[in-house]
């Protein structure tokens, strides 16, 4: 005997996948400040970790992000959300291209207030960053 979902185990099921696709867009909204980075091109000695306040930021509004490095604006313009396969993880992730351009497509996952972001191919100079959602004075 077959047995049909009901019309309550739907509609939860819709949530709990519809919900979860919906958070991560929304969570990317806020500010984010570098906690941690891996790869790329650096001089030799330079930091991994860095401490809050360092300036180094992303935020990110519902379709345009500002970039500041050191506390000085280093970047702005429009992105665009998407899922591809990454390389750096083997797997299809979310994904923001800057400015239209596909070459300037960063993956990226958030869990637990925590932004990774996967940008270029690591073992080509490429890296793997890890900032903290910080709360800013309006």
């Amino acid at each position: 005997m077959k047995k049909f979902f009901s019309f309550i185990e739907l509609v939860s099921l819709f949530f709990f996948f519809g919900c979860n696709k919906t958070n991560s867009s929304l969570s990317l909204q806020g500010t984010w400040e570098l906690r941690h980075l891996d790869g790329g091109y650096r001089a030799p000695g330079s930091p991994t970790d860095f401490a809050p306040g360092n300036g180094n930021i992303w935020k990110f509004t519902s379709g345009t992000y500002q970039y500041f490095s050191e506390g000085e604006l280093s970047g702005t313009g429009e992105f665009t959300k998407t899922k591809d396969y990454a390389i750096a993880t083997g797997r299809k992730m979310d994904a923001i291209i800057l400015n239209g351009s596909a070459d300037d497509k960063i993956y990226f996952e958030i869990k637990d207030n925590v932004l990774t972001m996967y940008h270029g191919t690591i073992a080509a100079d490429g890296t793997v960053a890890t900032y903290e959602k910080i709360k800013t004075n309006p």
